[in-house]
């Protein structure tokens, strides 16, 4: 069985209550995201999954336009499924494994995902599960949400630019603060948001062939985010970069270094400022001979 890590991030309550902290999605383009995804797949009859549903961005609305009984979402945090509840999603489907929806529903038309697989500990077995969730000529979707700011402090740790340099310093600072702890961050095979990886990986199971990438206007958007925002991931780990290996004494003396940062460079930690953010959405079909 294949799902997502037990010691993960969200299953913390604290982590999901602060979950949407430097995520906040432009509701036009959340819901043009959800449409083009759902308009994938033609007629009322098809079934959709969203793993890795987290907060109910796309699994939300996905019901509201779809068939709702035939939308499902999987997640192995009971957090996240409280939370999908109270949003008013049907708990019957709602599922903690990509193999527990296969055994009750079996195999679905679409299975969406999105920055999930730096948080299992097999990707490449957890992506054959999914490939195994998909019918025959069914689809698999997945994005990249660039800007997603877990993604951008991992573009940071690749060198590459970020689009405020008092941010970008202050990502810097906190690499520079974790080796110094001796606790320097491990980049990942799968990095949170990076899609394509997955598309590459996913192909070369021989089992599925890429389609197309999707992009357009009504999905890009500017978040608006204060470094205060992520002093508060930082402290209480609400990202895996934040989490993973690291206790709550280590991210409060964390926080404090890049606390003692920002006022040694005088950068002020509650000014609003703005990233640009856009979602690619990467189409592959499972091959029908399967």
């Amino acid at each position: 069985m294949y799902k997502l890590e037990a010691d993960h991030a969200y299953h913390v309550l604290d982590n999901v209550s602060k979950y949407d902290l430097l995520r906040d999605i432009d509701p036009v383009a959340r819901d043009s995201y959800a449409q083009q995804v759902v308009n994938l797949v033609s007629g009322t009859v098809a079934q959709i999954a969203d793993v890795g549903f987290g907060t109910g961005n796309f699994l939300l609305h996905a019901s509201k336009i779809h068939n709702s009984s035939l939308v499902y979402g999987v997640d192995n945090s009971l957090e996240m499924h409280k939370y999908a509840i109270c949003e008013g999603f049907d708990s019957s489907k709602l599922f903690l494994s990509v193999t527990e929806l296969l055994r009750v529903v079996g195999q679905v038309d679409l299975l969406h995902f999105k920055a999930i697989l730096h948080c299992v500990s097999s990707p490449q077995n957890f992506i054959s599960s999914m490939i195994e969730a998909v019918k025959p000529g069914g689809l698999i979707v997945t994005s990249h949400e660039f800007s997603l700011t877990e993604d951008r402090i991992e573009q940071i740790f690749n060198y590459t630019q970020s689009n405020d340099v008092e941010v970008e310093a202050v990502f810097r600072r906190y690499f520079d603060l974790r080796i110094e702890m001796g606790k320097p961050f491990k980049n990942r095979e799968f990095p949170a948001g990076d899609s394509m990886t997955a598309v590459h990986a996913m192909v070369a199971f021989d089992q599925c062939e890429f389609v197309e990438t999707i992009s357009s206007e009504d999905l890009s958007w500017l978040r608006i985010i204060t470094v205060h925002d992520f002093l508060e991931c930082v402290e209480y780990g609400t990202f895996g970069v934040f989490f993973d290996g690291l206790d709550l004494r280590e991210r409060l003396v964390l926080r404090n270094g890049l606390e003692v940062f920002c006022k040694s460079n005088n950068i002020d930690i509650y000014k609003s400022r703005s990233l640009p953010c856009e979602f690619k959405i990467n189409v592959v079909r499972k091959n029908n001979f399967l």
